[in-house]
């Protein structure tokens, strides 16, 4: 016999102003509630992402900014090694040797629905400010993917 439990999910509906959020209450077994909801599948609109991207481009030095900007990457100077943050959801961060190649590729990011930009910025921040327990948590990824 399964357990019921109510959850909650998010749609969005048609308002006098435009698209709005709606909560929908549903009854849901136990797998059901406590596994991922339906909105951990869908990325973040576009009105998330470009908030995001407005606060990473104001936390880049303007370097790393036109990087960014004609790239779709930039660089950080780490103690232990350069990296290259790309655009992209996994595999996005390259440590680089003394002469810019790229000797790892790591992967490092938050679960659910966070826009490319804000995990952009938080392994920004991370590498800055501890780049040994980041080297420790990243996941290694494969260079030809």
């Amino acid at each position: 016999m399964a357990m019921w439990w109510t959850r909650a999910f998010r749609r969005h509906v048609e308002a006098e102003g435009g698209w709005v959020a709606s909560e929908v209450t549903v009854l849901a077994t136990t797998w059901e509630f406590l596994g991922p909801s339906l909105n951990d599948y869908h990325l973040p609109d576009q009105a998330a992402q470009a908030k995001a991207r407005v606060l990473l481009e104001r936390a880049l030095t303007p370097q790393q900014r036109r990087d960014l900007l004609a790239k779709r990457c930039f660089y950080v100077k780490g103690k232990r090694f350069n990296y290259r943050i790309r655009e992209g959801h996994s595999g996005n961060v390259d440590a680089l040797d003394s002469s810019g190649r790229v000797i790892s590729r790591l992967c490092a990011h938050p679960l659910g629905r966070v826009p490319v930009y804000d995990m952009m910025l938080a392994q920004k921040l991370w590498i800055e400010t501890d780049e040994t327990m980041f080297l420790e948590n990243a996941a290694p990824y494969p260079l030809q993917y």
